[in-house]
């Protein structure tokens, strides 16, 4: 689990990074909502935290 989390970690600041690059808002909608997938991903691995 903790792999995997630190991989959506990775994937989410990379995933920022792309969308404070890019002007279009179409894109950066659609990374956004990717965002919201990884760290609903990330939060059913830890329920706790």
């Amino acid at each position: 689990m903790d792999k995997r989390c630190d991989e959506i970690d990775e994937e989410i600041r990379h995933l920022r990074w792309l969308a404070s690059r890019l002007t279009d808002q179409k894109t950066r909608d659609g990374i956004k909502a990717l965002i919201a997938h990884l760290e609903a991903e990330k939060a059913e691995l830890r329920p706790n935290q």
